[in-house]
C-alpha cells in the first residue's frame, strides 16, 4: 500500500477529511493511500493527542507530584551524584598519599616523577626530564602511573 501526502489547510472551508488548525500555514503528513485508512489514521492520531493531554478539568494530586519529584531526585542521586562523590573521595585519598619518587600524570596529560612536595603552598614539583622541573598544584595530579 502506497502513501499519499495530504496537505492540511487552514480555514473553515476545508475539503472533507482535512483538519483545520488555528495557526496559519499548512503541513504535510504521510498517510496510507486508502481513503478509509486515512480517516482511521487521522482519528487515531487525534485520540493519542487527547490521551497525552489528560483531563483538562483535573488538577492532579499534589502528593503524587511530590512523589514523582522524589523518585526523579532519587534516580539522579543514584546514577549521578553518588558515583561522582565516590570518585572525588578516591582522588582526594590519592593526593594525600603522594610521596617523592611517585610517577604521576597531570590533568593536562604531562607525565613526570614527583621531585618535591610543598605542603604549605599545596604544590608539587615534577621532574619531567634530566634537568626539567615544573611546579603544579597538588590538585592537578590526575593519577599515578604504573612503573
Amino acid at each position: 500500500m502506497g502513501y499519499l501526502y495530504t496537505n492540511y489547510y487552514v480555514g473553515g472551508n476545508c475539503p472533507p477529511g482535512y483538519i483545520t488548525y488555528s495557526q496559519p500555514g499548512c503541513s504535510v503528513f504521510a498517510l496510507s493511500a486508502d481513503r478509509v485508512n486515512v480517516f482511521k489514521e487521522l482519528r487515531l492520531n487525534q485520540d493519542w493527542i487527547l490521551l497525552m493531554a489528560g483531563d483538562p478539568n483535573s488538577q492532579g494530586s499534589p502528593l503524587l507530584m511530590i512523589v514523582w519529584f522524589g523518585l526523579i531526585f532519587l534516580v539522579m542521586y543514584l546514577l549521578m551524584i553518588r558515583p561522582q562523590r565516590k570518585r572525588q573521595k578516591e582522588h582526594e585519598a590519592l593526593l594525600k598519599e603522594l610521596k617523592k619518587g611517585d610517577k604521576v600524570v597531570t590533568s593536562g596529560g604531562l607525565f613526570g616523577t614527583i621531585f618535591a612536595i610543598d605542603e604549605e603552598k599545596n604544590r608539587v614539583v615534577l621532574k619531567i626530564g634530566e634537568e626539567t622541573k615544573l611546579e603544579f598544584l597538588r590538585s592537578s595530579i590526575a593519577g599515578k602511573v604504573d612503573k
